[in-house]
């Protein structure tokens, strides 16, 4: 096994990071001061062609993998962009833009995968209040036309992020009712909406953090979708795309999860050294030293089982059980991480200008979604140990 990077990779990590340092933590605590989306750091990625990693050339992507985007993730969030910037990245290239190159039409692909590789960034309305975390529960339901040229949607999505500030949104919706469904991961469509619209409104939460990330209700009243606009031409291949692109989100969220927590480390590494008592820096006492030694092995833990689980994934083979190790070890490792510095910190690090408070409260999210930690040990139980299903 090679853990060398080769020099492209080495330059996607190296040119991310330098675009990460153009954004000081500044711009990130007035962007979260206001709830604002950080449009001029978006633009700045779309610019670099860091969405384009994972696409095709045929469709103006740099035909790699899924891999060196979590490179570029994890530069952009260790860098200083934390969660802020690293969770842009699921809402464009992964949600939207996995689903499209993985289950679209040929002329979805050409349509939608060039604007994706430029940065546009398209919504994954999935969850809802429910169904929770078992989407196949779903209620959203879209009716097909009897001469087959459209549908009409109509359900509500709960939690939806960036909606408000995509093009398009790709919808989960059942044509099928769950109870009359033979498999009940049939009968799924991903019908992919065009944004604002009429047709869609939206109700935003406020949120403990992630403040210039918008969260949303959207409530899908009469929406009338024509067939072609079905992800892949039929609701037959909906939940394999889903489960590809679940995967990929949760490694790009469990990336960015690792460096944000060491970017946490390094601050509080930093004022270790040179925060001095009884004229010794207090990195030297061992109640302040072995937390952050814990937190640091615990993040390279974590970056081990993403690397390998984004190996699996760039190389077609099954991945479901390593994705959700990779997630579940990232998770802990970062808002450890995010804690032992807040508390290294001291009352410095429950200050909003020291940036840890952001932080933590943004990783700590994390534990909750794509999928809770409680979930992730349920399929690991099952699919990993053999233990018998919970329900």
């Amino acid at each position: 096994m090679n853990f060398d990077l080769t020099e492209e990779q080495k330059q996607i990590y190296d040119n991310s990071l330098a675009i990460a340092k153009k954004f000081n933590p500044k711009y990130w605590r007035t962007k979260d001061d206001n709830s604002e989306f950080p449009t001029e750091f978006w633009d700045e990625v779309s610019k670099s062609g860091l969405p384009s990693i994972p696409f095709p050339v045929s469709y103006g992507g740099l035909g790699l993998g899924l891999f060196e985007l979590l490179l570029a993730v994890e530069a952009i969030s260790r860098g200083g962009g934390g969660m802020d910037g690293a969770a842009i990245f699921p809402t464009g290239p992964a949600y939207g833009g996995l689903s499209i190159l993985n289950g679209g039409t040929p002329s979805q692909k050409e349509e939608l995968l060039p604007k994706v590789c430029k940065g546009e960034l398209i919504s994954l309305a999935l969850t809802e209040s429910e169904s929770g975390s078992n989407v196949t529960r779903m209620k959203t339901f879209a009716r097909g036309s009897e001469n087959g040229e459209h549908y009409e949607i109509n359900g509500t999505k709960q939690f939806i992020s960036i909606a408000r500030e995509a093009k398009h949104i790709v919808l989960a919706a059942r044509t099928i009712e769950y109870e009359r469904a033979e498999k009940k991961t049939d009968g799924i469509g991903l019908f992919i909406c065009d944004t604002p619209s009429p047709n869609i409104s939206f109700q935003t939460y406020r949120k403990c953090g992630f403040h210039m990330i918008d969260t949303s209700e959207l409530a899908i009243r009469g929406l009338v979708v024509t067939s072609s606009r079905i992800l892949g031409g039929d609701d037959k291949h909906a939940w394999p795309v889903l489960t590809n692109t679940l995967n990929a989100s949760r490694l790009v969220f469990a990336i960015g999860a690792v460096g944000t927590g060491n970017l946490c480390l390094d601050i509080a590494v930093d004022y270790a050294k040179s925060r001095k008592v009884w004229d010794k820096p207090i990195g030297s006492h061992q109640g302040v030293a072995f937390p952050l030694v814990e937190s640091y092995v615990g993040l390279e833990v974590a970056r081990l089982a993403i690397y390998k689980a984004a190996w699996l994934y760039d190389n077609n083979r099954e991945c479901s059980v390593e994705t959700s190790v990779a997630k579940f070890q990232a998770v802990n490792a970062a808002f450890k991480a995010a804690d032992d510095a807040m508390q290294t910190l001291g009352g410095l690090g429950y200050m909003q200008e020291s940036d840890v408070e952001r932080h933590w409260r943004n990783v700590r999210l994390l534990k909750m979604v794509p999928i809770t930690q409680q979930m992730t040990a349920t399929f690991l139980g099952t699919k990993a140990l053999g233990l018998p299903r919970s329900y």
